[in-house]
């Protein structure tokens, strides 16, 4: 984690002709003469594609671009090319409706990643930061980051095995704040409130 540093820290919101994404239509059926490795993330790997979403809606560069897709079963389906699996349907091949659930994810085939709870807290956390440049990097040299949107927000993403015990500097001011990524917003009431002071331990 901590190889990102450098993007993050010089990336700004004047970078507006960028748009940045974690995976894509193309993507997800390993369509990317970009990508050698074939080392695409996607919604198969939930925790994985969490913290890569959380990273990218994080920090200030470009236009976001959060992926909604349905599932991709090559296991049921190994005789169709990839690049033409196409949404879920019935006998008929009428396209089955979106239904979701109680938390507001996607089911009967579909996956409607921008539906997670994880991944609406950071889209809201993107719209609060807005320009607030990045500051107060930290990371464990290894697989924990942690970085400030100057008095606005502060993230810590943790990619480890070990819980990391340390004292950070939010830049934020003493007060009550939002945990976006375990909470919910709703009426402007958040689900899970942490008194979190201009310092924090995690």
């Amino acid at each position: 984690m901590r190889e990102l540093k450098t993007e993050v820290t010089t990336s700004s919101t004047t970078d507006e002709d960028d748009v940045v994404y974690v995976d894509s239509h193309d993507t997800q059926r390993g369509v990317d003469v970009y990508n050698f490795e074939d080392d695409v993330v996607t919604y198969q790997d939930r925790k994985i594609y969490v913290l890569a979403n959380a990273v990218m809606l994080a920090q200030p560069r470009g236009i976001p671009r959060v992926m909604s897709s349905y599932k991709l079963d090559r296991k049921t389906e190994p005789f169709v090319p990839p690049r033409v699996l196409g949404p879920p349907v019935d006998q008929a091949f009428n396209t089955l409706p979106v239904l979701k659930k109680a938390n507001y994810e996607c089911y009967n085939g579909w996956i409607c990643e921008h539906r997670w709870r994880e991944i609406r807290g950071m889209v809201q956390f993107r719209n609060a930061v807005r320009a607030a440049p990045v500051t107060a990097w930290w990371d464990d040299g290894a697989d924990a980051i942690a970085f400030a949107r100057q008095g606005k927000g502060f993230i810590v993403i943790n990619n480890g095995r070990s819980t990391v015990n340390t004292l950070l500097n939010t830049t934020l001011p003493q007060g009550y704040y939002c945990d976006v990524l375990n909470g919910e917003v709703r009426d402007e009431q958040q689900s899970l409130p942490r008194p979190f002071s201009t310092q924090l331990r995690f």
